[in-house]
């Protein structure tokens, strides 16, 4: 089982992870097993999949996640019906997501031995790690949005986090993150302009030594309405109730308003008199 995620393509003291697990699979495991055992290939990072040996010089090394114990999991699964006696993972065991591995391999029955990849030392990364908006927002409101942030490998650090539509940046602001390892959730309003579905890229400024750009850039979209909307209130009688409704929606510039109560003339007949 293959790590293929960004962190086993950086370089340690000069020699690249990547480098180095091409070199074990090659020189060391599969001529060793051949004969012997019917080896299977796997990655994973953000998903878990087959791959052939003659496959192995293109890998990409990019992935966004780290999850251990998905990866032994599914191969545990994938070869159930087959006489799969053991897992060895080549990794760096920066996990990023999934339950504690340890525990993982604990439980699937198969023992599992690993080559550890690269430096004990944490990897620097900024990352964001967690997104919350509306679906839909009004043209020329505040939305909001929340932000969760990560930090690894970095003391406590201050840069521009910075919300887009295409070239147009609709927030710049300086966040401060606490010192490794934390997370830390923002709160941001930014102000569509423009009514339709709409793409919102939000970006954290790389720093020299990250370990992966690609995790500080995330996207979303969202459908923006027309803010100003017309509504037709009719009502049977007068009453607190409509009171409140046509208070609360004159209140703002969102709605054009018309109201209709039914008013009862002098022989007892019901009529529609309009009220602005």
């Amino acid at each position: 089982a293959i790590d293929e995620s960004a962190s086993m393509a950086i370089t340690d003291d000069k020699t690249s992870r990547k480098e180095k697990v091409l070199s074990i699979l090659n020189n060391d495991i599969l001529p060793h097993l051949k004969g012997r055992f019917d080896t299977r290939l796997f990655t994973f990072s953000n998903t878990v999949k087959p791959v052939r040996k003659a496959d192995l010089d293109s890998l990409h090394f990019d992935g966004d996640v780290t999850n251990i114990s998905k990866s032994i999991e599914t191969i545990k699964e994938n070869l159930s019906e087959e006489n799969l006696t053991n897992i060895l993972l080549l990794t760096d065991g920066n996990y990023t997501a999934g339950g504690n591995p340890t525990r993982a391999a604990a439980e699937i029955g198969v023992p599992v031995f690993t080559i550890g990849i690269g430096s004990t030392k944490p990897v620097p990364d900024l990352a964001i790690s967690n997104m919350e908006t509306n679906p839909f927002a009004y043209m020329g409101e505040p939305s909001p949005l929340k932000i969760t942030l990560r930090n690894t490998g970095f003391g406590e650090i201050t840069l521009p986090l910075t919300i887009k539509k295409g070239k147009t940046t609709l927030v710049s602001q300086m966040i401060t993150l606490p010192p490794s390892p934390s997370e830390k959730t923002f709160s941001l309003d930014f102000l569509p302009k423009e009514e339709g579905r709409q793409k919102i890229d939000v970006e954290l400024a790389f720093q020299k030594n990250e370990r992966s750009r690609k995790n500080n850039m995330r996207s979303f979209y969202i459908n923006v309405m027309k803010a100003h909307l017309k509504i037709l209130l009719l009502a049977g009688s007068v009453s607190p109730e409509i009171s409140f409704l046509r208070r609360y929606l004159s209140s703002g510039e969102r709605y054009d308003l018309s109201v209709m109560v039914a008013k009862r003339d002098e022989i007892g007949r019901a009529s529609c008199r309009e009220r602005g």
